[in-house]
Parts: structure tokens; sequence; C-alpha cells
């Protein structure tokens, strides 16, 4: 039943080629974001975590959560990157310009409006927002300029800021790639990492002066991220031509590297700038480390990271309905089994809910065709029954 559940939740690809390490980095990344907003609501509405306390460390590494975007950012890079790098390093066909936007376009807007649609009205009708508030709202954010015209994350959605980065990053992706036409291999990534590095830089002195959450976000915040994944996509295309071999070493460096970050995030330690050649560590073990490779490609960790778009345009939402349902879970006075049972809870229930939006909503915007067939069926049922042209299906 698990295996049928799991084959059923997998993401359709544009060409067929399923790649789990991918998917299982994707649950890791939206897992640590619920983590975060579960504790950002029991810091809101629970008495044990509003009234002033002394931090646990589960509490601390909740907090910590809101990374999990750069590690989505880092997928994207490597995703994105990945047939320009094909092209360029293996002799692929080239990635058509007009081919590429379309499939970004069709893949990606339907779910985000209907989201939005859902937020706009439960803003206007459980929340009794103004119309005109959200009428200001909804098209700044369908047009990923809502961090730009209005000046603030925050709107109907407190997550789609993250998607304004990540459309900056697939307009430049076009002419970022065009690295890949360096043949000289220690040229071509070293520039890769100076650039890495620079961003870094830039960003870590944005972080230290409190601007990259005071003000509007943009790409040079994060390019940082992306470039740690167009550099993988060049070891996964170049020195490993998409197959990795296993290699026992690279579960310790791997781990060495989650946990590097990890207190690099926790501490506040430049995390800006150290983070992204630890995470190129960690990613690349992923696929060479035997070890992390099969913890990684477990099954129900794919399922749930494969439909990550759905959960994370959501989860925030149920998590707040969810907690005021089901009421505030207590477990005695220890703040880290009360945080970890409402975590569990909570994580539960948003799976659970974002499966049947994900399987209505998202999947069947993966396939590549589905405009053409939308459109044809369409034409097909409208067609007068005199006409005597067979439908579609026929």
């Amino acid at each position: 039943m698990l295996q049928s559940l799991t084959n059923r939740l997998r993401r359709v690809t544009t060409t067929g080629r399923f790649v789990p390490e991918i998917d299982g980095l994707r649950f890791v990344a939206i897992m640590t974001v619920v983590a975060f907003h579960v504790l950002t609501y029991l810091r809101a509405q629970h008495p044990m975590f509003s009234a002033p306390h002394t931090e646990s460390f589960i509490e601390r590494a909740a907090s910590t959560g809101y990374f999990g975007v750069e590690l989505f950012f880092v997928i994207s890079g490597f995703i994105l990157a990945l047939p320009f790098a094909s092209h360029h390093l293996s002799g692929t066909s080239p990635v058509k310009l007009g081919r590429y936007l379309k499939r970004r376009l069709t893949r990606l807007e339907p779910p985000y409006i209907v989201s939005l649609l859902v937020l706009s009205a439960a803003w206007l009708f459980v929340r009794h927002a103004p119309l005109s508030w959200v009428a200001t709202h909804l098209p700044a954010h369908i047009f990923y300029v809502h961090s730009f015209l209005l000046g603030t994350e925050t709107g109907l959605s407190t997550v789609t800021w993250s998607l304004e980065i990540e459309i900056q990053f697939y307009l430049l992706v076009p002419l970022l790639t065009k690295a890949f036409a360096i043949q000289d291999t220690r040229l071509r990534r070293g520039l890769f990492v100076a650039a890495m590095m620079a961003v870094g830089v830039f960003s870590e002195s944005q972080h230290l002066d409190a601007l990259i959450r005071s003000g509007p976000p943009h790409l040079f915040h994060y390019l940082q991220f992306f470039l740690v994944g167009m550099l993988l996509a060049d070891v996964y295309v170049a020195d490993w031509k998409s197959k990795p071999t296993l290699w026992p070493l690279a579960d310790l460096f791997g781990v060495a590297a989650f946990a590097g970050i990890f207190v690099l995030v926790l501490t506040r330690t430049y995390e800006y700038l150290l983070t992204a050649p630890l995470m190129f560590v960690a990613y690349a073990a992923v696929f060479r480390g035997p070890m992390l490779r099969r913890i990684f490609s477990f099954p129900i960790f794919t399922a749930i990271g494969g439909m990550c778009y759905t959960v994370y345009l959501y989860h925030n939402s149920i998590i707040w309905v969810a907690a005021r349902a089901t009421g505030a879970l207590q477990i005695g006075n220890s703040l880290s089994l009360t945080f970890l049972a409402n975590f569990i809870v909570l994580a539960v229930v948003t799976v659970a809910v974002s499966i049947p939006l994900y399987l209505a909503v998202e999947r069947p915007f993966m396939n590549t065709e589905w405009m053409s067939r939308w459109f044809n069926r369409k034409s097909a049922n409208t067609l007068p029954a005199a006409a005597g042209k067979p439908s579609i299906e026929g």
C-alpha cells in the first residue's frame, strides 16, 4: 500500500528521469520550513512559548528552519542548470529558450495562482479582510512583485517572497549557464567558486547590517546558493556522467558538512558566506555516500519531497487552522516534548491535507502536454454533432 501511494505521488519530470536523491533533499528542506512555522505559531499562540522562558535546544534548532529556503535554492540551481550543463559538457541538444520559459510558466503558475485564490477567499470570508486590501496584494503576488511594490514579504502568503527570488533566477539562468561553454574545467569551476564567494561576502555584509530581512529580498542576497547548485550540476554531468558512483567516505564528509551547516546557522556565524561551500559537499555526498543515498532515497521521503511545492504554498495556513482546531498540545512542563508533539501532529496533518491538493492542483501540470491536451479536449467537446469530426479520444 505504501509503495502504491509513493508511486502515485511521484513527480512527473520533463525528461521522464527520476532522481530520488533530489526529492529526498526537498523533503529535508520542506520539513525544516514546516518546523520553523510550527515554532512561529507556538510562540504566537501557546502560553508556554509566548511567555518569557529559556529556549530549549530543540526550540533553537527549530528556529534555524528558515534556512530550508536556502536549501531549496541549491536544488533549483541544480535542476535548472542541468539541461544547459548537459548540452555544453556532454553534447546533448541545446535548450530552446521558448520551451524553457513555457515550461516554467505552465508548470508553476497554475498551482501558484490557485493557492493565491484560495488564500484570498480565506482572507475575505474567514478573516474578513477588506476587499481593497486583497485586491492590492493579489496581483502583486501573481506577478512576483509584491516585495518590491509593497515593501513587505508578508501579504496573502508569508512564503511568496522566496518564489520572487526563484523567478529572478529563472530569468537569469540562460545567461548564467553560458559559463558551461568554458572548456577549461578548472577555469569554469573556479569562476563558479569565485562568484559564489563574492556574492557570499556581499550577502553576509547585508545580513550583518540586518538588511536581508528588513528590505525587499532580491536575488543577489541568495545567488551563492543557486551557484552551488550550478557547480553541482557541472560535476554531476562532466565527472559523474549523470551516474554518480558510491564512495563510502562520502558519508563521513556529508554528515560533517550537514553538521557544519547546522552549527553555522544555529550560531548565526557567517551563515550566508560559509554555508555555501559546505552545502556543495553535503549535496554531493548525498549522491555518492552509500548511507546518505539510501536515506535520502527512502520512498516516503521522496514522495513527500516530490510534492514540496504544494506543501510550501499551503503549509503555514494548514498549521494555523489545524492547531486552532486540535487545541494546544502540551506535554507536562517540557518545552522540547511539547514542541515535538505539536510538530509531529501538525506535520502529519499538513502532509495529509497537501496530498489531495497536490494530486488535484499540482501534479496534472507536471505533464508538459497538459495545455495542448486541455485545449484539444475543450475544442472537441464544443464541436457540433453534425460536424462529423471524431473527438480527441477517438
